[in-house]
């Protein structure tokens, strides 16, 4: 027969640390419901940027498949990258990229956690490591949004 009880190991207070270059900005609770509203957005504010996210996606993904059907080696022609109008929902528009995305962030935080993990149980604090294993995992996203800001700025140049 097995028990169920367990032990529950007490919590020391985690240490927080921040770089040289953080900014601490502190946050009052406004208790003014007038100011408070013009601060912050409000859940309507939120769904509204989604739902307008939404049609730039779907606007933008039809003008995408009617211009495939007609020139099937373009993936953006130039006209819709010098538009602007796909700056910002590339990662919408390709089919299963932002699951691709979705997967690839899932997996950079478990590495960085994972390796915060093993620092702690080994009574290390490795910061170079930790920058070294998260710097990894956003590599190749580093890489995309480079690429892309090149290839819109070349836009803008001509």
């Amino acid at each position: 027969m097995s028990s169920n009880n367990t032990t529950i190991p007490s919590r020391r207070p985690q240490a927080v640390t921040f770089s040289e270059y953080s900014v601490l900005l502190v946050y009052i609770p406004c208790a003014d419901q007038d100011k408070k509203s013009t601060t912050w957005y409000s859940s309507k504010d939120r769904h509204q940027f989604r739902e307008t996210l939404m049609e730039d996606v779907q606007r933008a993904s039809l003008s995408l498949n009617n211009d495939l059907r007609h020139h099937s080696d373009v993936i953006l022609t130039h006209d819709q990258l010098r538009s602007g109008e796909c700056l910002g929902i590339e990662i919408f528009l390709v089919h299963g990229a932002a699951q691709c995305a979705a997967e690839a962030r899932r997996a950079h935080v478990a590495a960085v956690l994972l390796e915060q993990r093993t620092q702690k149980e080994n009574g290390i604090c490795d910061i170079a490591k930790l920058s070294s294993v998260s710097g990894k995992g956003s590599h190749g996203t580093r890489v995309r949004a480079r690429k892309m800001a090149m290839e819109y700025a070349a836009l803008l140049i001509e």
